[in-house]
This record gives structure tokens, C-alpha cells and sequence, in this order.
């Protein structure tokens, strides 16, 4: 399975993450809101799952080394965008206190 929906809103929720995630790879996540940051990681997530599954299960030793080189690049596109998702949350925090007096 590739992706399953379950309603068209959920296929566009699906396809502005992954349009989230190219802006990302691109180096233009400072263009993307704080939800299509959030929808981005759980497509990268969901991605790094079914690699990790794929290497797990791969029986071929030719196969492991890209299917482990596409496990350890998923882990770094989802740590950076996990910590641009902490970060962005800091910064809303932070703007959201009232002044100190």
C-alpha cells in the first residue's frame, strides 16, 4: 500500500504534506506553515516505517545496503523536521507570554 484514504479531504491533507516535504528537502521550509511542518513529518514518519519494515524484511543483501542508506537518510529528514516543529513551538510560546514588568 502506497497511501490509503479514507476521504478526499484527507488526500489533499496528503498531498500538501508531501508538497510540505519536497519545500522541505528543497530547503524552503521557512515557507511552510506550523501544520504542514507537523504534515510533513508524519509523512516522513509513515515513510521511514515502511523503509524500516522493507530492510527488515529484505532477504537479498544486494537490496540492504539502498534499502539502509533510504532508513538512515528517512531518520535525518525526520529528526531535522521534528526539531523545526519543537523549534517553531518554542517560538510561538515565547511570543505568546505577556511582557514582563
Amino acid at each position: 500500500t502506497v497511501s490509503g484514504v479514507k476521504s478526499a479531504e484527507d488526500a489533499f491533507a496528503r498531498s500538501e504534506g508531501l508538497e510540505s516535504l519536497r519545500c522541505i528537502l528543497q530547503g524552503q521550509g521557512q515557507q511552510i506553515s506550523d501544520e504542514h511542518c507537523h504534515a510533513a513529518g508524519i509523512i516522513a514518519a509513515e515513510m521511514l516505517e515502511a523503509a524500516t519494515e522493507a530492510l527488515s524484511r529484505s532477504m537479498y543483501h544486494h537490496e540492504r545496503g539502498d534499502l539502509f542508506r533510504s532508513v538512515e537518510a528517512l531518520e535525518a529528514l525526520s529528526n531535522a523536521i521534528r526539531l523545526e516543529c519543537a523549534s517553531r513551538q518554542r517560538e510561538s510560546e515565547v511570543h505568546a507570554l505577556p511582557p514582563l514588568n
